[in-house]
This record gives C-alpha cells, sequence and structure tokens, in this order.
C-alpha cells in the first residue's frame, strides 16, 4: 500500500514538473524572418511624410498569412501583403509616417497577426521630428 501511494505521488510530481509557459515549436508552422525590426529615420521635418520597407522571408514549413497589421497611433500606417507567402518565399510590409503635429523623438511600433507560433510580431520606427 505504501508502495503504490509512494509511485502515485511520483506521477503527480513528474507530470508537474514538465516545461511550462515555453512556447512549443512546431516545424510545420510560419516563420517570419525579418533582415530587421527596427528603423530610425533620423531627424525629419514636420511635414515630411516618410516610409520604409520592411523585408521578411518565411522561413517556416507551411504558407504564412498575415491577418492584420496595425500602427500604434493613426500617424504609423502599415502595408501587408494580402495573400499567402509560402514557404522560402519573401514579403514586404511597408509603413507611412506622417509626423504632422508631433516633434522631437518619437517611437512608433506596428503590431503584426500572423498564424505564426508567436501570432504577432513587432516593428519599430523612429525618428526625430523638427520644426523646419
Amino acid at each position: 500500500m505504501k508502495k503504490s501511494i509512494a509511485i502515485f505521488f511520483l506521477a503527480i510530481a513528474l507530470i508537474s514538473c514538465k516545461e511550462e509557459g515555453k512556447p512549443q515549436t512546431n516545424s510545420l508552422l510560419p516563420v517570419m524572418s525579418f533582415d530587421k525590426h527596427e528603423f530610425d529615420f533620423g531627424t525629419i521635418q514636420k511635414d515630411e511624410i516618410v516610409e520604409h520597407v520592411f523585408q521578411f522571408t518565411n522561413t517556416g514549413g507551411t504558407n504564412l498569412v498575415i491577418s492584420n497589421a496595425a500602427g500604434s497611433c493613426g500617424c504609423t500606417i502599415p502595408d501587408y501583403p494580402k495573400e499567402p507567402i509560402v514557404s522560402g518565399e519573401t514579403g514586404q510590409i511597408k509603413v507611412k509616417f506622417n509626423p504632422a503635429g508631433k516633434s522631437g523623438r518619437q517611437t512608433k511600433t506596428v503590431s503584426i497577426g500572423a498564424n505564426t507560433a508567436k501570432g504577432t510580431e513587432t516593428l519599430t520606427i523612429k525618428a526625430n521630428i523638427t520644426a523646419g
């Protein structure tokens, strides 16, 4: 009887010791591999609309589908591929930034929803805005 109880508690301990909180990796999921996640426009004028293209490759095992992309404010507008990106193929996220009404150092983000293991990718743009 004592041996059965000991085995029961040992089994419970082993089950509770499994790695939790670690994302499960699946080689069949798509992966967005960016050349860089951040871009700095440097110093720009308050009336100078600028844009940057972030390049990425689907390095996963299946098609990448981007469901949405949203800027952290209305001044940051992303444009993303609406068609699936096949494994091994490249794509672009174009980010347009309108600094009207802003001044000084600015940092904005774009959140990309996709069918990757993480579910969301984040891109960052920066600029120092001067009056002109």
